[in-house]
């Protein structure tokens, strides 16, 4: 929880960034936009005159230059109006070099008591400029500010998603955890007397095979049934009393079990599922009983007189009420979980 709460702040902070940085970033762009409309209109008011290259030399300390060194820090110095000044902006050091060997003049622009090299010296002291070029810096950082911003929020918005699709996972995990009691008959009580159906049962014996879930064997006492009559009885069994059903499966003796619950649940019927067009040796319906109150399981087999029942329910004599009302096809009706009469012995 505090994981999700924490990554919903961030989230929250980084859309922040981001109007942020890409506000800087338009803001940014519009005055490089501008700065460079008004450098291209500037038109500074210099005069233009020649002076004689006084020396060549680096920063404020003058010493003679060498042909074919051109050092960054190196300035050149004039005389002008008898004065030696510092000229602004001077790049090919060479010529100048040239010019102070040969004692040749050089043109210079006198700018606000400034000398500069050439008009493009001039603009580059200018506000506009200083500005364009601020703000092309600025751009850049804004921009790549931006685009990390906007990475970290997709990556944070992946794990968010992440975070979320684990809570709903164990939200499911939790309800499917749905402890159902087996239903015991309490001892202490008696009994009433069995009521039976006005008939013999069809219950030839049942066999109980106990664990966490029992499993009751019976055998039939009528002739065997077969594909189709497995097909009907599941359909039955869905619509009487088995809501929802949650699996269905089937397989050919010896072979490994299919499950065809997605098919079931496309379909909502037996009869037209297409995997259950071919005849099998077994088939199971999975399920919610709605007359025990609690998950059952029922396997059919073909062409015997066998019947399995999986329930967490204890109890012989309730399971054999619901398997001859299920054999009799009773449910909802008179008779429903009632035993038909026991069968006379043979002499």
């Amino acid at each position: 929880m505090m994981n999700e709460e924490r990554l919903k702040g961030n989230i929250k902070s980084l859309k922040e960034m981001i109007i942020i940085t890409a506000g800087l970033l338009a803001v940014s762009i519009i005055a490089c936009v501008v700065s460079s409309l008004m450098v291209s209109k500037i038109r500074p008011d210099y005069i233009e005159e020649t002076a004689k290259v006084v020396n060549v030399g680096v920063d404020v300390e003058l010493s003679s230059a060498k042909y074919g060194k051109t050092d960054s820090k190196q300035v050149v110095i004039v005389s002008y109006k008898g004065n030696d000044t510092k000229l602004i902006g001077a790049k090919n050091i060479k010529w100048y070099v040239d010019a102070y060997n040969d004692g040749k003049e050089v043109p210079v622009y006198e700018y606000q008591s400034e000398l500069y090299a050439d008009p493009d010296a001039i603009k580059s002291t200018t506000t506009p400029v200083k500005v364009r070029g601020l703000s092309v810096l600025m751009i850049f950082i804004s921009f790549t500010l931006t685009i990390a911003f906007i990475i970290a929020l997709v990556n944070c918005k992946s794990r968010y998603a992440e975070c979320l699709m684990k809570k709903e996972q164990l939200k499911k995990e939790e309800a499917n955890k749905v402890v159902h009691k087996p239903i015991k008959r309490t001892k202490a009580v008696p009994e009433p007397k069995e009521q039976y159906i006005d008939d013999l049962t069809f219950i030839k014996a049942m066999k109980h095979i106990k664990g966490p879930w029992h499993q009751y064997e019976i055998l039939i006492d009528a002739r065997i049934y077969g594909w189709d009559h497995m097909i009907d009885w599941a359909e039955y069994m869905a619509g009487a009393d088995i809501d929802p059903v949650d699996q269905v499966t089937a397989s050919h003796l010896g072979e490994d079990t299919r499950d065809l619950s997605s098919e079931y649940k496309e379909t909502k019927s037996f009869k037209a599922m297409e995997s259950l067009k071919e005849e099998m040796g077994n088939l199971s319906i999975a399920g919610t009983s709605k007359i025990l109150n609690g998950p059952l399981k029922i396997v059919f087999f073909n062409q015997t007189r066998m019947l399995r029942l999986f329930s967490m329910i204890d109890d012989d004599l309730l399971m054999k009420k619901y398997a001859e009302t299920m054999i009799r096809r009773n449910f909802g009706k008179p008779g429903e979980m009632m035993l038909g009469k026991p069968s006379p012995e043979k002499k």
